[in-house]
């Protein structure tokens, strides 16, 4: 199986179904933040991992899976997180 190539990330592309980056927001160490849209036009911030074989990234899906039920006035909430495959 060949992994496919990265999907590049540019303002208009559909990342997942239904969300569509709009702006960068900005960039760190797992990842990059961007302003996208989803259904019925509502603004989302959007968090693309590079890559969940790297510390980074596994850092990041550890952290997600443990905050993904938690609600608290001064966090914003979390509507959901997608993992691809190889085969995308």
């Amino acid at each position: 199986m060949s992994t496919p190539p990265p999907v590049e990330l540019q303002p208009g592309t559909e990342i997942v179904p239904g969300y569509t980056l709009l702006t960068p927001l900005g960039s760190g160490m797992a990842g990059d933040v961007w302003q996208a849209q989803a259904a019925g036009g509502i603004k989302v911030a959007l968090k693309v991992v590079r890559s969940l074989s790297v510390l980074g990234g596994r850092k990041e899906l550890k952290a997600l899976k443990t905050i993904r039920d938690v609600h608290h006035p001064n966090l914003c909430p979390l509507f959901g997180f997608w993992t691809k495959d190889a085969e995308g």
